[in-house]
C-alpha cells in the first residue's frame, strides 16, 4: 500500500472542502480514532475501508469529497 499520509496531502489538494478538515494525516487519523471509538461505544457496527489514492478512478473523487462533506458535518453536530 502507498505512503497514507502522502496520499492524505494530495486527497487534501482535490477536496471541494479541504479546508474544513485536519491539515495533517495525523491529525485527521486522531480525530478519526476518536469517532471510532465513541461510535463503537454507541453499538455502531463499523466497516473499515482503505481507500488508495493511486488507484482511484476519475470519477471516485467526487464520491470521496461527498462522504468527507457528510464525515465533516458528522463531526461539526459532535463538537456542539
Amino acid at each position: 500500500m502507498a505512503d497514507v499520509p502522502e496520499q492524505y496531502v494530495r486527497l487534501l489538494a482535490a477536496a471541494e472542502d479541504a479546508s474544513d478538515l485536519e491539515p495533517a494525516w495525523q491529525e485527521w487519523h486522531t480525530v478519526f480514532q476518536e469517532t471510532r471509538q465513541k461510535m463503537a461505544e454507541l453499538g455502531m457496527d463499523l466497516i473499515e475501508v482503505i481507500v488508495d489514492y493511486d488507484e482511484m478512478e476519475p470519477g471516485d473523487l467526487a464520491v470521496v469529497n461527498r462522504f468527507l462533506k457528510e464525515l465533516g458535518s458528522t463531526q461539526q453536530l459532535e463538537d456542539e
